[in-house]
C-alpha cells in the first residue's frame, strides 16, 4: 500500500506556492532518483494550497497552449482550469495532505 502511494506522486507534479510571486514545480522518476524543481514567476491571487496534478496531462496541455501568458486556477472541488490565449482545460487535481509527513 506503501508503494501505492509513492507511485501516485511520482507520476504527478507537486505544485506548491513559494512566496508571493514565485511558485515550485516538482517532479521525480518513478524511482526517485532523478528529480527536478522548477521555479516560476507568478502573480499569485490568494494564497491556494499545494496540489498534485498528472504530469503527463499537464505536459500535454502546455504544449498545446498558444498564449504569452498562462493563467491556473485551483477550484474548491480540485479541479486545475488552465486558461491561455483561446484556451481552457480542466484538469482534476488532487490534495497533497495525505502524502506529507
Amino acid at each position: 500500500y506503501l508503494m501505492k502511494k509513492y507511485n501516485y506522486i511520482f507520476n504527478n507534479f507537486f505544485i506548491e506556492v513559494v512566496n508571493e510571486n514565485q511558485i515550485a514545480i516538482t517532479a521525480t522518476d518513478g524511482n526517485a532518483h532523478t528529480g527536478v524543481i522548477s521555479y516560476m514567476d507568478f502573480e499569485i491571487m490568494e494564497q491556494p494550497e499545494s496540489f498534485l496534478v498528472n504530469a503527463k496531462k499537464l505536459d500535454s496541455i502546455m504544449r498545446l497552449l498558444d498564449g504569452d501568458e498562462v493563467d491556473l486556477e485551483l477550484t474548491d472541488k480540485k479541479t486545475l482550469i488552465i486558461k491561455s490565449g483561446k484556451f481552457t482545460y480542466r484538469v482534476p487535481s488532487s490534495s497533497t495532505f495525505e502524502y506529507i509527513e
